[in-house]
């Protein structure tokens, strides 16, 4: 996400195109993005993300917050001797866990994600606006790409952690199959394998 961040910012702020190589930074963009949707695509099926904030999660969105948020939030974040939060090669880490104390870290983690795709879009908005002025096509395609794959993006997190939350609801009140059912949503939901 500092990948396509950087890209938009570079995009959305110089004077002029002459000096950039817009189809260059916009592949890039589009490059990482795809490299998250994989990523995302092979941690399905995200476990349950209950509606209420579970104990921890203060510190973990505050630690997300500080590298992903507006620049007001991107100040340190004390994470103390939190056990959803870990150190690896000297930097702070959250780690998405399938159980554990580190399954917790999936709400605040997807909450952050998204703040953070809602801002790039308008960035990625403003790139469309000013690149029409560009002869180069395919430099104005592949912008246009970047704004469609952050929409995708804010709305498999979104599908995903309401499909999540009522799939949890659902197997905790005792559904008849909550595994063919937990099945059925995620299908439907996210439209099979197809990203």
């Amino acid at each position: 996400m500092k990948t396509v961040e950087s890209a938009l910012e570079t995009l959305s702020t110089v004077d002029s195109y002459v000096d950039v190589d817009v189809f260059e930074l916009a592949s890039e963009a589009t490059g990482a993005l795809a490299e998250l949707g994989s990523t995302l695509h092979e941690a399905a099926p995200f476990p349950a993300m209950e509606a209420t904030e579970a104990s921890g999660d203060g510190s973990v969105g505050a630690l997300l917050q500080s590298r992903y948020g507006t620049e007001s939030d991107r100040e340190g974040a004390d994470v103390g001797s939190s056990d959803r939060v870990e150190v690896r090669d000297g930097r702070e880490v959250i780690p998405l866990g399938v159980d554990g104390a580190t399954r917790g870290n999936w709400a605040p983690a997807f909450r952050v994600l998204r703040e953070f795709v809602e801002e790039l879009l308008v960035r990625a908005g403003t790139v469309v606006r000013r690149v029409r002025t560009l002869e180069d096509l395919d430099a104005r395609r592949v912008c246009r790409s970047v704004r469609r794959m952050l929409a995708s993006v804010r709305d498999v997190l979104a599908w995903s952690v309401a499909g999540a939350r009522f799939v949890g609801r659902r197997a905790d009140n005792g559904a008849d199959a909550p595994i063919t059912f937990a099945s059925w949503a995620s299908d439907t939901l996210t439209g099979g394998n197809d990203a």
